[in-house]
């Protein structure tokens, strides 16, 4: 297990390489794993990190059981969450007053509240079948976080 907690203007990340070189998307490569989040909602977050190993095309990951939403950071749009951790342009882009859910390389999908607990989550690999992939989950700059990862799984329907 692998755990961080709150720091403020912290940006941690917990990250794994997963080789899905044998993969193909009908394998329907999934990251399955357990996550505890308790944030403060609306303005601290929880994402799932991916991109391909060597690349720059960063994005956040979507939760398979609608866990996740793509609801911009509360107050988003002030800035103050690119200004403290610029690496959110990947996934925010910020406009004249306002603040879009898609950035450089990505879209933005995040946890925010309270799990209530431990929760299974599943997140899509397809888009990087036949690829290594880099998985993190980033504390940033969430209350209180934990992660538990497991290698993914191969499933068909």
């Amino acid at each position: 297990m692998a755990a961080a907690v709150h720091t403020d203007d912290g940006y941690k990340r917990l990250t794994r390489t997963v080789d899905l070189t044998g993969t193909t998307a009908a394998d329907r490569p999934t990251l399955r794993t357990q996550l505890l989040w308790d944030t403060e909602p609306g303005y601290d977050h929880a994402v799932v990190e991916a991109h391909t190993t060597g690349a720059d095309d960063w994005t956040t990951l979507p939760e398979a059981g609608g866990a996740t939403r793509t609801t911009v950071p509360s107050e988003c749009a002030a800035g103050f969450y690119m200004s403290e951790h610029p690496w959110l342009e990947h996934y925010l882009t910020l406009g004249d007053g306002s603040c879009a859910a898609t950035g450089t390389t990505g879209a933005w999908n995040s946890l925010t509240g309270s799990s209530s607990g431990w929760q299974q989550v599943n997140f899509d690999l397809s888009a990087y079948a036949g690829k290594t992939v880099e998985v993190s989950s980033p504390m940033s700059p969430t209350r209180a976080a934990a992660v538990t990862a497991s290698s993914p799984t191969r499933h068909r329907s």
